[in-house]
């Protein structure tokens, strides 16, 4: 576990974004937003399924599965 200081430590090594770098991740993270609204939409839709119910199907399907734990 870490420490108080080496987490400190961190985060004074941690710079801010600059213009550029702040517009790409804004612009990522609303892209991503959109994918995951409209894939959500998509499985309600056309499934009845949300994305946590598909979470919770996958997750049973994997302990099911031999070696997939």
């Amino acid at each position: 576990m870490e420490t108080v200081a080496r987490v400190a430590d961190r985060q004074r090594s941690v710079r801010e974004l600059d213009e550029r770098e702040m517009a790409a991740w804004t612009a990522f993270l609303e892209a991503s937003h959109r994918v995951f609204r409209s894939v959500e939409q998509q499985l309600k839709q056309e499934a009845g399924l949300s994305h946590a119910g598909t979470r919770s199907w996958s997750s049973s399907r994997r302990r099911a599965t031999p070696g997939c734990g």
